[in-house]
């Protein structure tokens, strides 16, 4: 069940409607507020000397029991009433692309388009690999920009590191002279891949099949953002690494 909006405390209205007039004066023209709007609230609001206003009536609402009387709360809460229906018709009609979030603190609203979060620049930066064969299938491999020589670290805007991999074969001989011989298997694109997985972070652990244990890793590698997809560096590699 939707929780139910507190309506705002006379006091916490009091403040609110200041504010509000003195934002719309000082932003009508950004907001497409008319001279006719900031009449009607104008009027409404008023000064002290101008009984039946909220300003005058304020005045008697703060001042006592002396002067608070059950007349002045009844004429207050009606003018209360007035005032939120005549805001409430000045932002109906302010177009969703001008809110801005002072506007909507101000107005104690959530009305209007909020500015998108900004997104980060497409990844340019390139991986280089440091590999460690822990043993039973089982490989670490650390990865790093071209300009950071020393340990392992994401690039700006990544969140983690996407492999695309192959187990293949080790060759016996890199020609085909020999028929009975193996032929040196090569995977020349990362679409070329069996397998892909994302890491996050800059240092994974890829657990292979034992039974790989002997034949050789090819693999690429690209900087990768979870949540901004389309925005990935691009394909590294060929690498290859002893299993």
């Amino acid at each position: 069940m939707a929780k139910k909006r507190t309506k705002p405390t006379i006091e916490q209205f009091n403040t609110r409607v200041r504010k509000a007039q003195a934002r719309l004066n000082s932003e009508a023209t950004r907001l497409g507020v008319t001279t006719a709007q900031l009449a009607i609230i104008a009027g409404l609001f008023g000064n002290l000397a101008t009984a039946g206003t909220w300003c005058f009536l304020w005045e008697l609402y703060t001042g006592g029991e002396t002067t608070c009387t059950p007349n002045v709360r009844k004429a207050i809460k009606t003018l209360r009433g007035k005032l939120e229906k005549a805001l409430s018709a000045i932002y109906n009609d302010i177009p969703a692309s001008i809110w801005n979030d002072d506007d909507r603190s101000i107005f104690g609203l959530k009305k209007g388009t909020r500015t998108p979060p900004t997104k980060p620049p497409k990844i340019e930066e390139k991986i280089v690999p440091v590999i460690k064969n822990i043993g039973g299938g089982k490989i670490k491999i650390g990865c790093r920009t071209t300009t950071d020589e020393k340990r392992s670290s994401l690039a700006f805007g990544a969140t983690g590191v996407k492999i695309a991999y192959s187990v293949v074969d080790h060759p016996t001989k890199n020609d085909v002279q020999d028929e009975t011989k193996i032929k040196r298997q090569v995977v020349d694109s990362a679409d070329g891949c069996d397998s892909s997985e994302y890491f996050q972070g800059a240092t994974f652990e890829l657990q292979l099949d034992p039974s790989d244990v002997g034949r050789e890793l090819q693999y690429f590698l690209r900087w990768y953002n979870v949540k901004h997809i389309g925005n990935e560096g691009p394909w590294c590699g060929p690498f290859s690494a002893n299993i």
